[in-house]
């Protein structure tokens, strides 16, 4: 287990700059995993040191899920769920405390073979964070797209080198929660900055657009034609046209009724409505 380590090891600074948007929420960690269904096991973690303490303590023989963390006994497509409070096990609270990693939401999706998990973490004073993760799981969710689609290449490499895993048990404990949420302005300033990263095209690979780009693209989601565009930014039409063909290209596309259906196959609804 401890090679495979030290091979995820070397993501850690990648998933840590990606997930720099979070941070504005107070989300500092993260961690993805992939639990295949014959039993193999893949990870990373935005904290290179938890990695490494991962990996030498075996943490992986203390899941936290209960009947989630095995994919046969999954049914439901999609769950969120919601740990509050340290954890009744020693070995766990313990690396807990020392990396100052505190309540935290995992994002679960069964996909053909395998189960996807997404933990997303404040740290251990923050004792709101718990009311952001309820009533913000489609960003959440978004952002995973979007995490999947800026470190592809690294995924698919972890995925090559995946190892098998132990399956021991226990349950997620649960508390009550209250409400809250952020603002629409939040909202899209958010999911302006993961899709102005880029869009995965073939293979994964992440097409980058430039800002004139992103704001053509955001229109033609819209429906506005070049000319509607070039009112908007005041600019000229053939300058917009300029920036089209661009995008085009990028998607290697050749009309603007295939650009756009790509483009909204690429990403989700709620990105869209809040670009």
């Amino acid at each position: 287990m401890s090679s495979n380590g030290n091979l995820y090891h070397k993501y850690a600074e990648a998933l840590a700059k990606v997930i720099v948007p979070l941070r504005e929420f107070n989300i500092n960690f993260i961690k993805y995993i992939r639990l295949y269904d014959d039993g193999s096991q893949m990870i990373m973690c935005s904290n290179a040191n938890w990695l490494d303490y991962y990996f030498a303590r075996q943490l992986h023989r203390y899941p936290m899920l209960g009947d989630y963390q095995y994919p046969e006994k999954i049914s439901d497509q999609f769950s969120a769920l919601l740990s509050v409070g340290l954890p009744q096990i020693p070995e766990i609270t313990s690396a807990l405390k020392l990396f100052n990693i505190g309540d935290y939401i995992v994002l679960v999706e069964k996909c053909e073979d395998h189960v996807r998990y997404v933990y997303f973490a404040s740290h251990l004073k923050n004792n709101s964070i718990n009311n952001f993760f309820v009533n913000n799981i489609s960003l959440l969710k978004d952002f995973v797209l979007y995490l999947q689609r800026a470190l592809a290449t690294e995924i698919a490499e972890c995925v090559a080198t995946r190892v098998q895993v132990d399956r021991p048990i226990y349950h997620l404990h649960q508390n009550k929660i209250t409400s809250a949420s952020i603002s629409s302005e939040t909202k899209r300033q958010f999911f302006s900055k993961i899709a102005l990263s880029g869009l995965c095209g073939q293979a994964g690979a992440t097409i980058k657009f430039s800002k004139r780009e992103y704001s053509c693209i955001k229109y033609l989601l819209q429906g506005y034609t070049a000319a509607g565009i070039a009112e908007l930014l005041e600019l000229s039409r053939r300058t917009i046209e300029h920036y089209i063909a661009n995008i085009k290209q990028k998607l290697k596309c050749s009309t603007k009724t295939e650009l756009i259906a790509k483009i909204r196959a690429m990403i989700s609804a709620d990105t869209i409505e809040n670009m």
